[in-house]
């Protein structure tokens, strides 16, 4: 079943004990739904670690108290902009941030170019070659 489905909108509380889902899909599909969210403290969970509705957890009494405070309490509402940064489009910012393309791409054009300049020079200074070309 996927979020949408009707017999799970009455849940208030998504438990994620995963020390491995790095990517968490379902704990940001909780958290945009309005759920609680109890996860462990790990570092694939350090960006839900800003929402309200996230409880954080490292041991067992803690994930006792979390659980006993997200079924004893009502999730808060999310602001516009939390609601965005669960969204696939703040996630590809995010990335595009850390990634720094453009950081990277000029260096890399830049040295091509030399290259490029460097083996049309080389090629177009020896007569030979030009005549073998046709030039």
């Amino acid at each position: 079943r996927d979020h949408a489905d009707t017999s799970i909108q009455d849940y208030k509380v998504f438990v994620n004990p995963s020390l491995s889902d790095v990517v968490a899909t379902t704990t940001a599909e909780a958290l945009a739904m309005g759920k609680f969210v109890v996860c462990a403290d790990h570092p694939s969970n350090r960006f839900f670690s800003r929402f309200p509705n996230c409880l954080i957890y490292r041991d067992s009494t803690e994930f006792t108290q979390c659980l006993r405070t997200a079924l004893s309490s009502s999730p808060k509402p999310l602001a516009p902009d939390e609601l965005h940064a669960l969204t696939w489009e703040a996630a590809t910012e995010r990335f595009l941030d850390v990634a720094d393309v453009d950081k990277w791409q000029a260096p890399l054009e830049a040295a091509l170019d030399t290259i490029l300049h460097a083996a049309h020079n080389g090629m177009t200074g020896v007569e030979k070659l030009r005549q073998l070309v046709g030039a």
